[in-house]
């Protein structure tokens, strides 16, 4: 710990002696309380991740069978409707599901769709009626319907004798789709038209295409009794090869974000992963069996989702439990654009989403020492409790300076009227500042100090100045100015630098508070008594400047002089930007206005940036 000895203050307070013995700060007991005036913010955020609660997008009756988002900004949606024999689709803007639209009017539901961009979706489904005989719903033909800039096209008829019975469709580009049906029936989207269906045996229920020459299509050896799942590789729509697996009666979904890797799951609840060389698995991933669909951003990160309302999560390779983010519905689809983003639809009109807020750097942390000039004195509101220090609560130069170069306010510990003895003393009940300092956690990575002007006595100057003249008490501050002031000053900021060894320690100086024109100065201050003495005022002004900016120096922090901060706004100007010496104001005589705290802040800014101390 640092350690300032409080008896060397008191000396040379008396004597404007310095010891010969080093500076060091004495901390006061540890039990002491000690108040910030500013909340702490943590020094790391998390990143977060969760499903949202189920969200209505479609009216009630209305199911979604499958959805597609290119991007977490865009989402498609698909069903059937449940006041019609109809399809609908509904679209997510990033934010919010706008209503739903028919798709395929009397013609039955829509089943399937794929969006390789936010600008064009294919939605694809079967033309159905209902054998109230058999209490089965009959396939009588195919369609699809293309979103494409904005607006869902008129469908177009694929089969109208339901032989084809389309499952799912799947878009390397929005030039290049393929799309399956459960008799065994692959479909070919190239370049705005379809291609005629091409038969093959077993009943392909789900496809994926990562790109234009490859596809992987899963399903079943047999669409009336299925022994075993069988996988299909497409080449621009043709049949290259096929796997089949003996461990599972029925593939029932399939996700493929590159051409070398894949997950395929059955209606058992396992999963398969293809490596771009060959199929591996089954992994258990959901005990009841149920999963309905999965998609997969990257190789590195997949969700499914279950009959059962619940999802499931691969990290790295490693699923999760069952998370229950549905419990009232089934899950019937799910598409993962990103690592960050998933969207789920449900068989109710429900969605839920997935979303992975990143960890946030938070600002480098900045603390404010001093008094009244970096208090923010005269600019009210204060912080509350206010015990005197008069801490401006949005006004005062540190926060400006902070707002204006992405720094955040750890604490604003400076106190109006404080000497350097409130650095390691409780001063109007506050306690001492390096105290305060030393237990922000995390510690700040810059600090600021303005001070020493109370030590000097300006303020009994600036009375003195309304009431008499200035020369009698500048002349003593002169005096206190060759008693070793530097040298004191220097042993402060070397404390400081000890209290926060790896903190910027920036101090920062007094503005002229007097014009330049004494010809000025007695024009709008007719309290002036001495022609001289607004160049007696600014010329120890200039010397204060002179003395902070080597004590800093010597002890090893850097300086900013705010001498011509308020140039041409100063005292006894037109335009002041001080409020005005006189009988009336209080402890705002003479501090800087809004404009004046701006104009500090702007310098300060600037070398903070200049410097690289902000991000």
């Amino acid at each position: 710990m640092i350690r300032l000895d409080a008896t060397h203050h008191l000396a040379w307070a008396a004597r404007h002696k310095v010891a010969r013995r080093q500076l060091a700060l004495r901390l006061l007991s540890v039990g002491l309380l000690v108040t910030l005036v500013a909340s702490s913010h943590p020094s790391s955020a998390a990143a977060t991740s969760r499903w949202s609660s189920a969200v209505r997008f479609a009216q009630v009756g209305d199911g979604p069978y499958s959805v597609s988002c290119p991007t977490a900004q865009f989402c498609a949606a698909v069903g059937a409707s449940g006041s019609s024999n109809s399809g609908f689709a509904a679209i997510f803007d990033g934010t919010s599901w706008r209503h739903p639209v028919v798709i395929g009017k009397d013609l039955g539901a829509a089943g399937g769709v794929s969006c390789p961009s936010a600008s064009f979706c294919l939605a694809v489904g079967n033309r159905s009626s209902y054998n109230t005989t058999t209490n089965k719903l009959l396939v009588t033909g195919s369609y699809a319907a293309t979103y494409d800039a904005g607006a869902w096209s008129a469908p177009v008829i694929l089969d109208d004798t339901g032989a084809v019975d389309i499952q799912s469709v799947s878009c390397a580009t929005r030039s290049f789709c393929v799309a399956v049906g459960a008799s065994g029936y692959v479909l070919t989207y190239a370049d705005g038209v379809w291609g005629q269906p091409q038969h093959f045996a077993g009943e392909p229920l789900a496809v994926s295409c990562p790109t234009r020459l490859l596809c992987m299509a899963a399903g079943s050896d047999n669409p009336v009794n299925p022994t075993r799942g069988v996988v299909w590789a497409l080449g621009l729509g043709s049949l290259r090869s096929q796997r089949s697996f003996a461990s599972t009666p029925q593939l029932v979904s399939i996700s493929c974000p590159g051409a070398s890797f894949c997950l395929a799951s059955d209606i058992n609840g396992n999963v398969f992963a293809y490596d771009g060389r060959s199929w591996h698995g089954p992994a258990r991933v959901d005990p009841s069996g149920r999963l309905n669909d999965m998609s997969c951003a990257s190789a590195k990160f997949c969700a499914a989702v279950s009959a059962s309302g619940h999802a499931f999560l691969d990290v790295n390779g490693s699923w999760s439990r069952a998370m229950n983010v549905d419990p009232r519905q089934q899950l019937y689809s799910v598409s993962c654009p990103s690592s960050s983003f998933c969207m789920a639809v449900d068989n109710q009109g429900h969605a839920v989403e997935y979303r992975t807020r990143p960890a946030v750097t938070p600002k480098p942390g900045y603390v404010a020492l001093g008094d009244s000039y970096s208090s923010g004195e005269a600019n009210p509101p204060f912080m509350q409790p206010n015990t005197g220090c008069d801490r401006s609560a949005s006004g005062a130069w540190p926060e400006l300076m902070a707002r204006t170069v992405r720094l955040r306010v750890q604490a604003l510990l400076a106190c109006s009227g404080a000497t350097t003895m409130a650095l390691t003393s409780s001063f109007k009940r506050m306690p001492p500042q390096l105290l305060s300092l030393s237990r922000i956690a995390p510690a700040p990575k810059l600090v600021t100090i303005t001070m020493g002007g109370n030590d000097l006595g300006f303020a009994d100057v600036l009375t003195n100045c309304y009431l008499a003249t200035c020369s009698t008490l500048l002349a003593g501050v002169e005096g206190s100015f060759a008693g070793g002031f530097g040298k004191h000053m220097t042993a402060v900021y070397g404390a400081i630098r000890r209290t926060v060894p790896h903190a910027r320690i920036v101090v920062v100086g007094y503005p002229q508070m007097m014009p330049r024109s004494p010809i000025t100065a007695l024009r709008h201050c007719l309290w002036l008594k001495d022609p001289a003495d607004p160049a007696l005022m600014r010329k120890v002004t200039g010397q204060l400047d002179g003395i902070l900016s080597r004590a800093a120096k010597a002890a090893g922090v850097s300086y900013v002089s705010t001498l011509n901060a308020l140039k041409g706004h100063e005292l006894c100007t037109a335009h002041a930007w001080l409020k005005a010496i006189g009988p009336s104001g209080g402890n705002s005589r003479g501090h800087p206005t809004a404009l004046g705290q701006a104009a500090l802040a702007a310098v300060v800014a600037r070398y903070v940036t200049k410097h690289h101390l902000a991000p």
